[in-house]
């Protein structure tokens, strides 16, 4: 596999062979401020299904909204609504007057869609709009949509992102499509995107599934695809291995904007089986069960990864978030400032408080390779680069620190490019990656090989964090783990700080491109730090 000066997050074991001492830690958005309250006279405490993404300067957020306050779990009377909103900076948001639709006599809302009524068949249900990155989109097709739930979900484009109108004259996929029908397929936000590797749209829908010896209804994910935005294929379960049968009930998948490769999942967990005690001014009409939010990644869009299985969004302190459907993660990973990224958590469903929080992380920070101040260690699969520099995403205490060796085929370290050994690293032997494992336990886990990687670049550039105390060294190693002359840990100056793009440089310098084209492992010697990402860049 070539993957060029392209970005690679450690979000998974895809790159690793050997952890020692060290283990891949998944790190929680920190809740910032509320982007908007649910108490325009047209929403209530029934809005969910949130979307958001930026289109040049502009961010753009739309959601289902519905009239009221204790809205009955049954959903049963909702008038179902699809609203927009819109950001210059992703934090402060405002309701455009778009006159549109009427609601109470006045056409002066935020409203783009309409059911009339609680059509759960209509298109406003559960609406799913994305920019279309499709060079061959029609004029006026900019911005596509999928809407709709009962019968099936309905297609929709756009010129503008806000005026909308439906293509062609009945949905576009169906409970009984072949060759077996679905027991309640689209019950859910079906997000739907353009995958620009393999040139074609992707949509991923919910259904159910009946878990093997009790035959209970677990909620799951399938995907299909389309050349056309009209005709679609039979919607096959994604894979998920032998992780737990968790009722998933939406999932946020998207393509990370900063390396399109990687496939983000940003499930709500769904636990109806539990119930936490509110105060009785909200009791009426609530939802039983719990939820949260959990993190999964893919590499092909059918295989998930599951070395996750914690909450990645929990309820937090406030008792009014331990309810149904609360703690959801919008669709939509967008950057907000200078080495930051933002989503979007839904807060208080079902409540009068209901609103949309904030959830801030690093640039790349979904998952770090971490080490503790008695050190540990990294080591990659064989890798083919071609360039001149390694960067890399790191972060490290103080006291903490980073080291990378080059080894060479026989694993001995490079000579320029490896270590002295240092006393504090205390490595502890035997600490492994996570077995992989991914989604409904009947389905089939697919078997990997062994991955060679092809890079281009001139610089080796890695995202990372140390402690005051802490520090990160890189060493280049041949297959055999013996590090290159020049490339040993010994010829790496100990890196710490904070940075989102570190040039790792050893004695010789920073350049790499002598070393193209050769089959290599790196090797990170990290001590209190958090390594994020790396590529070979120019």
């Amino acid at each position: 596999m070539d993957i060029g000066s392209r970005l690679e997050l450690f979000v998974d074991g895809h790159l690793i062979e050997r952890l020692q001492g060290a283990s891949l830690k998944l790190h929680e958005p920190r809740l910032e401020e509320t982007a908007l309250k649910f108490d325009a006279p047209w929403e209530g405490s029934g809005n969910h299904y949130i979307t958001v993404f930026k289109d040049g300067t502009r961010y753009r957020m739309y959601y289902r909204a519905v009239p009221g306050s204790n809205v009955p779990a049954s959903g049963k009377g909702w008038q179902l609504l699809t609203c927009y909103a819109e950001s210059e900076d992703g934090i402060h948001w405002t309701r455009p007057n778009l006159g549109i639709i009427e609601f109470r006599g006045s056409k002066d809302n935020n409203i783009i869609l309409s059911a009339g009524g609680d059509d759960w068949g209509s298109g406003a249900a559960n609406f799913a709009p994305f920019k279309d990155s499709n060079p061959s989109a029609a004029a006026g097709e900019q911005y596509k949509a999928l809407g709709g739930i009962s019968r099936g979900p309905y297609a929709f484009v756009s010129a503008d992102a806000i005026h909308w109108r439906q293509k062609g004259s009945g949905p576009i996929m169906t409970r009984n499509m072949t060759p077996a029908p679905m027991i309640n397929g689209f019950d859910s936000h079906n997000v739907v995107f353009w995958e620009g590797r393999e040139q074609q749209y992707v949509c991923y829908i919910r259904d159910q599934y009946l878990a093997p010896g009790t035959g209970e209804r677990i909620r799951g994910i399938r995907r299909t695809t389309s050349k056309d935005f009209s005709n679609w294929s039979y919607p096959e379960w994604i894979d998920m291995g032998d992780s737990p049968p968790d009722q998933l009930y939406t999932f946020s998948i998207t393509p990370y904007f900063r390396a399109p490769h990687i496939y983000l999942a940003f499930p709500k967990r769904y636990l109806p089986w539990r119930d936490a005690e509110l105060p009785k001014i909200y009791d009426e009409g609530r939802g039983k069960g719990l939820s949260d939010s959990v993190f999964m990644t893919s590499r092909d869009g059918r295989h998930w990864d599951r070395t996750f299985l914690e909450g990645f969004v929990r309820p937090g302190p406030d008792p009014l978030n331990w309810t149904d459907r609360s703690n959801y993660v919008a669709w939509g990973v967008v950057p907000t400032a200078p080495g930051e990224i933002s989503l979007y958590v839904l807060k208080h469903f079902r409540l009068p408080t209901i609103h949309v929080r904030r959830g801030v992380l690093r640039t790349d920070g979904f998952v770090s390779v971490n080490a503790p101040y008695r050190g540990g260690e990294l080591v990659t699969k064989p890798l083919v680069f071609r360039g001149r520099r390694l960067v890399v995403n790191y972060a490290t205490s103080a006291a903490g620190g980073l080291r990378v060796e080059l080894l060479g085929p026989d694993m001995v370290p490079v000579a320029g490019y490896n270590h002295r050994p240092d006393r504090l690293l205390g490595l502890r032997p035997g600490c492994r990656p996570p077995r992989r494992t991914t989604g409904p336990a009947a389905l089939r886990a697919e078997r990997r090989r062994p991955v060679r990687v092809s890079l281009r670049g001139m610089n080796l550039v890695m995202n990372f964090s140390t402690s005051a105390a802490g520090s990160l060294r890189v060493e280049i190693q041949d297959l055999d783990r013996r590090p290159l002359e020049g490339y040993a840990l010994a010829d790496c100056p100990e890196i710490f700080g904070d940075s989102l793009e570190q040039v790792v440089h050893w004695k010789s310098g920073s350049d790499v491109a002598r070393l193209a084209g050769r089959p290599l492992r790196l090797r990170f010697v990290l001590k209190d730090a958090d390594l994020y990402t790396l590529r070979f860049r120019e």
